[in-house]
């Protein structure tokens, strides 16, 4: 908890300074990565938005990125496309 309180505080100063305009896009995970222990890592985002977009844009579905949930179909393209895994 105290993780994701620092990261949130580091985001809401980013915002009022506007240095969100300047950080990195990947800069809030990479100080949230920090404060996680490694047992908890495995939790964090595997792959970025880009890759569902893509995913997504070649499946002819429309793409929130602001939104977790995904089509049961997207796990298993995954597990086919990353981790050879065969389509059953």
């Amino acid at each position: 908890m105290r993780a994701l309180a620092r990261v949130g505080i580091t985001a809401l100063v980013d915002e009022a300074t506007g240095y969100q305009h300047d950080r990195e896009q990947q800069e809030l995970q990479r100080i949230l990565a920090a404060y996680l222990s490694p047992h908890l890592v495995g939790w964090a985002k595997t792959f970025p938005d880009d890759f569902y977009f893509h995913l997504f844009r070649l499946r002819g579905w429309s793409f929130d990125s602001q939104s977790n949930r995904r089509p049961r179909d997207v796990g298993r393209l995954t597990s086919v496309l990353i981790y050879k895994h065969p389509l059953r």
